[in-house]
């Protein structure tokens, strides 16, 4: 019988030597997918000092840049910057509406939740965000100013909680489809 190799959910049957050499590259070189929302010219280079070596950064000026850059499939996290609490939290929002929907198919548990994970950066009240992180709308909030190591942490963080779901995710198909075959 032919060969069969499987990684990362895919199944590849043939692949020729530049196909295997670009596959390689894009193993060797992939860097995880950040969205930037809101941010000033100085959290602008704050965010690309302390994050553009492991990240690839997509900077966004507002929720419909943002919604653009979500419907990709590839964002794992979303930093939400600012001075401007109401605007912040309305991109919580956003966010929120996205996991809400994403959790109301019948195939999408919390555990392999597929929405990227929210590092809060922004102006806001204490309260209000310990009520944001107990409602599972942000995955880690840093004070103001914000610490480029404090920052690459809580991203590197919120990147390893979206692997890791992505992969439970995958693992529960298999399961399902394995099931089935029973």
């Amino acid at each position: 019988g032919e060969t069969e190799r499987v990684a990362c959910g895919l199944r590849f049957t043939e692949m020729d030597s530049a196909g295997r050499v670009a596959l390689a590259r894009y193993v060797a070189e992939y860097r995880p997918h950040v969205a930037v929302v809101l941010a000033s010219a100085e959290e602008h280079k704050l965010c690309r000092a302390a994050l553009s070596e492991k990240f690839h950064l997509h900077f966004a000026e507002g929720e419909s840049e943002l919604r653009e850059l979500m419907t990709r499939g590839d964002i794992s996290t979303v930093v939400i910057c600012g001075g401007s609490e109401q605007l912040a939290l309305s991109v919580v929002s956003l966010i929120a509406s996205e996991r809400l929907a994403a959790e109301s198919h019948p195939a999408v548990a919390p555990l392999n939740d597929p929405t990227p994970r929210v590092v809060y950066c922004a102006a806001g009240n204490a309260q209000q965000l310990l009520r944001l992180h107990n409602e599972r709308k942000l995955y880690q909030s840093i004070p103001r100013p914000v610490d480029t190591a404090a920052l690459r942490l809580a991203v590197e963080r919120a990147w390893e909680d979206y692997a890791i779901r992505i992969e439970l995710r995958r693992v529960s198909h298999e399961l399902e489809r394995a099931l089935l075959r029973e």
